[in-house]
């Protein structure tokens, strides 16, 4: 009887314990690690264009406030000045001039005519490659 030996293997093997190998394991979490990590990068990326964009949002407002300030008094506030001039005369709110996202002072150097505002950046030194002005 064929049919009935056919029937009986499958009996045995369906009683027979099955688990994982650990190779089967160890495959599922280099899987598990490997999308980790290329979630992980994608965040930081993220999480940098973002204080990158809120640096420019910064720059832009204080900006504006300068523009304030020198339609108001003829003239940019001056280096030795700074933007603190901006916050001790109303034109920024807050007690105290704000910093860059990665906690750094802004760059401000006017000679009363024109002016330059930048972000050190996230290396926090000046004239390198990733020092954010507004665009």
């Amino acid at each position: 009887m064929v049919t009935g030996e056919f029937f009986r293997f499958f009996r045995k093997r369906g009683k027979q314990k099955r688990a994982f190998t650990l190779i089967e394991i160890m495959v599922v979490v280099l899987i598990i690690g490997l999308l980790a990590g290329l979630v992980g990068i994608n965040v930081v990326r993220y999480f940098d264009r973002a204080r990158e964009r809120t640096a420019r949002t910064q720059i832009n407002m204080i900006q504006q406030a300068i523009e304030l300030y020198r339609m108001e008094n003829g003239r940019y506030p001056t280096t030795d000045e700074g933007i603190q001039a901006l916050v001790s005369g109303g034109y920024l709110k807050g007690k105290q001039v704000p910093k860059d996202p990665w906690g750094s002072d802004y760059y401000y150097v006017s000679d009363g005519n024109t002016f330059t505002l930048k972000s050190p950046g996230p290396d926090k030194t000046l004239g390198t490659g990733d020092d954010v002005s507004a665009e």
